[in-house]
């Protein structure tokens, strides 16, 4: 489930988010999973909100370095798995306009 949210997420190519203070550089990748670590999107937040719901989620980890790993490592595969299969998606226009609809 949680998978589909990050279908959501742009393209690398449509150049659709960037940096705050340099609106000329976009982001090269929204699904690279060190620049979620590092931003600390997502399962890698660190409020008390992102606590919440991993607690809410893991019930049975009493860590919550331990909770925080698995969840970093969920969204990593998320991501990586995500950035593969928009790969897939991606095809030339001309694969298409070969196409014939009913």
């Amino acid at each position: 489930m949680i998978r589909q949210y990050y279908q959501l997420l742009p393209r690398a190519r449509h150049n659709a988010a960037f940096w705050k203070d340099e609106r000329e550089k976009p982001i090269d990748d929204l699904l690279d999973p060190e620049l979620w670590q590092e931003m600390k999107w997502g399962l890698s937040g660190e409020d008390e909100k992102t606590n919440a719901a991993l607690t809410r989620l893991m019930p049975d980890v009493t860590s919550m370095k331990e909770r925080r790993e698995i969840a970093q490592l969920f969204q990593r595969k998320a991501l990586r798995a995500l950035s593969n299969s928009k790969l897939l998606w991606t095809r030339p226009l001309s694969r298409l306009m070969a196409l014939k609809c009913f």
